[in-house]
């Protein structure tokens, strides 16, 4: 039996009273009226929410009351640590074969002897391309340095494949429980 015919495979009106219920979502703001938020969750419904329930209940994924710098080992477990709440990263993806050689057929000749170009253009082709991410964390794979995610934006999308890899050693900055995190 899959995960969604579990969550559905009951009637909420036989529920006793004094069940526990537990519900994780995500939802992507999309204005305010009045004392409501409006919002769309990730299946693509709208809908309007108090602005105390968002206060007590939600946790935003991409604002920050303040910034804290920390070692990339402290941002790897604050992802470890994140169970499904959503957060924000910027990290470099892995480089691209076509990129590396795009890269290098145009630099190298132009750098000739000049050693301190040749490492700037090692530098920019190792790096790979930056990206900022929100999601929320799939798997941790911490023997391998990285982690599975879910990108909300694709899934919100509809995208068929939402699933990511972040390699813990690229990481720059992370958004997570309303505080902006920082490299040293």
């Amino acid at each position: 039996m899959n995960e969604e015919s579990v969550k559905k495979d009951f009637d909420p009106k036989m529920l006793p009273e004094g069940t526990v219920l537990t519900c994780t979502n995500y939802y992507k703001v999309m204005g305010h009226e009045d004392d409501e938020v409006s919002i769309i969750d990730s299946t693509g419904n709208a809908l309007l929410i108090s602005h105390d329930i968002v206060k007590n209940e939600c946790v935003p994924a991409t604002t920050a009351k303040g910034t804290e710098k920390v070692t990339r080992t402290r941002m790897a477990e604050l992802i470890q640590g994140s169970q499904r709440r959503a957060f924000r990263v910027r990290f470099h993806t892995k480089p691209k074969d076509a990129d590396v050689e795009g890269i290098l057929n145009e630099q190298w000749a132009a750098a000739d002897n000049q050693r301190k170009r040749r490492k700037l253009i090692r530098e920019k082709v190792l790096a790979g391309e930056e990206k900022t991410m929100t999601c929320h964390l799939y798997k941790d794979e911490h023997l391998m340095g990285r982690a599975q995610v879910i990108d909300l934006d694709e899934k919100m999308k509809g995208t068929p494949n939402p699933f990511r890899q972040i390699d813990y050693r690229s990481i720059e900055e992370l958004w997570i429980d309303n505080m902006h995190y920082v490299l040293k």
